[in-house]
């Protein structure tokens, strides 16, 4: 009996030691839960504080603010052709220079037609004339003939070449008439008929056109115009 009873109040002041041990290791309000709690929502979060997408923060390990890619990267050259080809100068290779000299070996200059020019002049008296202050003008292969009748003042007067020259694509000739008489030579006084005929030689082709002047008793006159034959 007295060994039950020994028993029994020793498992009685057991559970009593060990309640009174667990509520002295509890504090009134607070826990192990709570502290761990409080001291979790003391600490601020890894990185929460730092504004969202920042880009200014310091890049780890250089300590440099990253570069702004829109202020820091030069544009690109628009003007730089996107097909690897340079504005190299055409005439570098010579073909401007080229395209000046003529492909046909000339100098350049257009082909014109040579220019006739008088190589001689030939005037014969042919004697009395029916026709006066009248001329005709032939073209020959390379030479002009005008053949024609002057009147003189007297019986000395003769008719004589006083020019043929060449102005452009025209030729004129004027015919006039001299006195050729001698100191102490009689001349009958009466209006002679003289005829004649000029001949003017050519190079390098005929005169485009062709004009007889008269410069005689009745002054300077044109009595005869012809023109190149086709």
């Amino acid at each position: 009996m007295k060994r039950r009873t020994l028993l029994a109040t020793a498992a009685a002041a057991t559970g009593l030691g060990l309640a009174g041990c667990v509520s002295d290791g509890e504090q009134p309000g607070t826990g192990g839960n709570d502290d761990e709690e409080g001291t979790s929502a003391e600490q601020p979060s890894g990185g929460t504080d730092a504004p969202d997408g920042g880009t200014d923060a310091p890049t780890e390990g250089t300590g440099e603010p990253t570069a702004d890619a829109d202020t820091d990267t030069p544009a690109a050259d628009t003007d730089a052709p996107t097909d690897g080809t340079t504005d190299a100068p055409a005439d570098e290779t010579g073909t401007d220079d080229a395209t000046e000299t003529p492909t046909d070996g000339s100098d350049g200059a257009s082909a014109t037609p040579s220019q006739p020019s008088i190589s001689d002049r030939s005037f014969a008296e042919t004697g009395d004339c029916s026709e006066p202050e009248t001329a005709e003008i032939a073209y020959g292969e390379s030479s002009v003939a005008a053949t024609g009748c002057i009147r003189g003042p007297n019986g000395c007067s003769a008719a004589r070449l006083n020019g043929a020259t060449l102005d452009g694509g025209t030729l004129e000739i004027v015919v006039g008439i001299e006195d050729t008489r001698d100191e102490n030579e009689v001349c009958t006084e009466a209006i002679v008929h003289l005829g004649y005929e000029a001949t003017v030689e050519f190079d390098g082709g005929l005169p485009e056109k062709t004009i007889v002047i008269h410069d005689g008793m009745d002054g300077r006159k044109t009595v005869a115009t012809a023109e190149r034959p086709a």
